[in-house]
This record gives structure tokens, C-alpha cells and sequence, in this order.
């Protein structure tokens, strides 16, 4: 199955005065990307960037872009305009153990 990269960036109703372990639903959010990595939906994820910059990566395995776009958009903190897909772009994995050929 396909791996794409899935880029996010904080949405309007982000509460610039708080981290994001404040953030409204933070704990939904994090039990929803939690479920999606025990079904490994999501293969890895992290917050990227520095400041009013910082935005999440996660990598996703799916059979394709509007399979990403459904599931990730039941995310608590899509629905709530916390977060925002930005892209998705494939992934052709070359190296590491998640499924590359043997080089």
C-alpha cells in the first residue's frame, strides 16, 4: 500500500496564546492519532518548525490521497479549525525498514 506525507498547519481557531497541550481538545486529538497509529494508519508523526511556524508532519499509509483526507479530517482538532491539511504528497520510501527494497 501506498505511503504519502501529510502536512498540517495550526487553523484559525488556534489559541495563539497557549501550547498546544492547552489547546482546546488536545486530549481527543491525541487519543484519535493514537488510535490511527495502533491500526498503523499513521506510521510516525511530529510537530515541525519553530515559533508562530511550527506546523505537524505525519506519514500515512492509505490507498490514496482522499482516503487520507477522509480519515485524517475526523481528527477532534480538524473539526474544530485547530488544525489544517495542507498537503498530501506521496512518499516513496528509499531507505528504512518501512518497506524499502533492499538497496
Amino acid at each position: 500500500m501506498p505511503f504519502f506525507v501529510v502536512r498540517n498547519e495550526r487553523g484559525p481557531a488556534w489559541d495563539w496564546t497557549a501550547p498546544a497541550e492547552r489547546q482546546r481538545f488536545w486530549g481527543e486529538h491525541v487519543a484519535f492519532l493514537q488510535a490511527l497509529e495502533a491500526e498503523r494508519f499513521v506510521v510516525a508523526g511530529s510537530a515541525i518548525g519553530q515559533g508562530r511556524h511550527t506546523g505537524t508532519v505525519q506519514f500515512v499509509e492509505a490507498d490514496g490521497p482522499a482516503t487520507v483526507r477522509s480519515r485524517l479530517g475526523s481528527d477532534p482538532w480538524v473539526r474544530a479549525g485547530i488544525l489544517r491539511v495542507v498537503a498530501i504528497e506521496p512518499w516513496t520510501i528509499v531507505l528504512g525498514g518501512l518497506g524499502a527494497p533492499p538497496t
